[in-house]
């Protein structure tokens, strides 16, 4: 049984960001609101936002910076999970 989360659920101070997102990436939106609560959105998050393909276009400036906010706000809720020692992730992040 999958539980998602309604907009409304959220904490307010990402109100607004969530609101852009669901107006300009519905689909994103969806994702973010049936992960929420989960390790997995912080997954999902970093793969959107950073680019392991080399072919996307990349969001507009405030889509990215409403992202980031999500995703920071999520990640002090649930942690990601990280094996090893973190700073050997955050490497391999920013070599990519």
């Amino acid at each position: 049984m999958t539980i998602t989360t309604t907009s409304s659920e959220l904490p307010t101070d990402i109100a607004q960001d969530a609101a852009l997102i669901q107006e300009q990436y519905p689909r994103i939106s969806e994702q973010i609101l049936q992960l929420w609560g989960s390790a997995e959105l912080n997954e999902y998050l970093d793969s959107i936002l950073f680019d392991e393909r080399g072919s996307r276009h990349g969001f507009p400036l405030t889509i990215v910076s409403a992202l980031m906010r999500i995703h920071e706000n999520h990640i002090t809720l649930v942690p990601s999970k990280i094996t090893g020692d973190y700073w050997d992730t955050v490497l391999k992040e920013v070599e990519k």
